[in-house]
């Protein structure tokens, strides 16, 4: 009789410790996939950000370089443009402008849209970048 109890409880404790060998990876693995989806969602959302706030300071930015010079007035484009933009693509707006500025300070002939192009390649360089890590994490 203890022979059969003896067997009861050593094929008890291995199909418990057994079930719970079984289920680890399968934790390890949602948990992997969860990390991977949190990531995927943070840059699909940053992307989108960054792109409307492009849209913005790209529809602002002419008429503030123009009309006051290589730094704008315009709080709500200064708080875009120090707080929120990356900083590469913040030191490229001020590069930019300023050589405007002083293009313009010299009487050499300045072209707006020459400004905006520049200044929106590194913006789209930004997004592009943003792309690649996503299609990392897709295929």
């Amino acid at each position: 009789m203890s022979e059969i109890l003896w067997a009861t409880l050593i094929g008890g404790a291995i199909g418990v410790i057994g079930s719970a060998v079984a289920s680890i990876p399968s934790i390890i693995t949602s948990e992997r996939r969860w990390k991977k989806e949190k990531k995927l969602e943070y840059l699909q959302a940053e992307r989108s950000r960054q792109k409307e706030q492009y849209k913005y300071l790209l529809s602002k930015l002419p008429e503030a370089i123009e009309n006051v010079g290589p730094v704008p007035h315009d709080y709500d484009i200064i708080s875009e443009l120090c707080i929120d933009l990356p900083k590469k693509i913040y030191k490229e707006i001020v590069s930019q402008a300023e050589e405007y500025y002083k293009n313009k300070q010299e009487g050499k002939e300045v072209d707006i849209l020459d400004f905006i192009f520049k200044v929106s390649e590194s913006m789209r360089k930004s997004i592009d970048e943003i792309d690649k890590q996503i299609n990392k994490f897709m295929f």
